[in-house]
């Protein structure tokens, strides 16, 4: 079922398989974030900007051991930048981190208002196995469809908009005599390295 929840409600799970065992939620909270480095800072930006996505909720679980509160299975990254953005002060004392991480996350901390995120809509399972499926789906690849199959490169050109790489494997299948064989093989031609190629003037020319 989904659940309407505030960043308070939601705790860090200590059991997070991005670490070998987490003492408790500032130990997870320092952890994470010297992990992530560049890339918290970057989630905590695109979540003070935009908001969580749409696109993808939480899952959690109702803590047993703690009434009213629910652990987060799958967003643990999501709820770090939250507890930072709302509470910049937590940062205090983490030796582990730079300044220079800590001075961004405090700068986007300044002008957040969590009420552009709450309530959080969360899906909660009712335990830990429950979420398993919808975990590996996220976090372990394709898993023969079962998954999130990504774009490649030729895809992700499209869904951009026509890049000049992408025009001229257009041009050449348009009118490059191929066969459909052929044709069917540059579906899958590689367009980042023709995107290198194309950034020397003889391959231009």
């Amino acid at each position: 079922p989904n659940a309407d929840l505030s960043i308070d409600q939601l705790d860090l799970n200590l059991k997070n398989p991005r670490f070998d065992g987490l003492a408790n939620q500032r130990d997870a909270i320092e952890k994470i974030v010297v992990s992530q480095g560049r890339k918290l800072v970057n989630l905590a930006d695109d979540i003070a900007t935009r908001g969580l996505s749409p696109a993808q909720r939480m899952l959690a679980m109702l803590d047993k051991k703690n009434s009213g509160q629910y652990i987060v299975l799958d967003g643990n990254r999501r709820l770090t930048a939250l507890r930072i953005l709302v509470n910049p002060s937590v940062l205090e004392g983490m030796s582990q981190i730079g300044d220079v991480t800590k001075r961004q996350l405090k700068r986007l901390a300044s002008n957040f208002n969590r009420g552009t995120v709450e309530p959080i809509d969360v899906y909660v399972c009712e335990n830990e196995q429950a979420a398993r499926h919808w975990i590996e789906a996220i976090h372990t690849g394709e898993n023969e469809g079962r998954g999130v199959v990504n774009w490649d490169g030729i895809q992700t050109a499209r869904y951009r908009g026509q890049s000049t790489a992408l025009k001229v494997l257009n041009l050449v299948s348009a009118h490059g005599g191929l066969t459909e064989a052929q044709k069917t093989m540059l579906q899958r031609f590689p367009i980042t390295n023709l995107d290198r190629l194309l950034s020397t003037r003889d391959v231009r020319d």
